[in-house]
């Protein structure tokens, strides 16, 4: 049975990416978040449009990526996190304030 590229189930998908020589491209774990990311610009919820899939990777892998803020562990110690806090009052003295 051939592939329709415009109306691909999520399990055909993730199986013609995985068939390749290089092995295991993408997990429908993967597809399912790239999906929910993507809205419906690629999909209906049901078929994906295998074209709009890959244009849409290419246009995710040129984008700037985004800093990622430093977020301070639970278990943190009080200095440490008034450290992240207030980083212009780190290192001075309370006399100096």
């Amino acid at each position: 049975m051939a592939l329709d590229p415009n109306r691909l189930s999520r399990n055909e998908l993730v199986g013609l990416l995985n068939s390749t020589s290089l092995g295991e491209a993408i997990t429908r774990l993967r597809l399912d978040r790239q999906m929910n990311r993507a809205g419906r610009r690629w999909h209906d919820g049901r078929n994906i449009r295998l074209l709009d899939y890959l244009r849409w990777l290419v246009r995710e892998v040129e984008r700037p990526a985004k800093p990622r803020e430093k977020k301070s562990h639970p278990r943190a110690s009080r200095h440490d996190r008034f450290t992240l806090a207030m980083p212009a009052l780190a290192g001075r003295s309370i006399e100096a304030t």
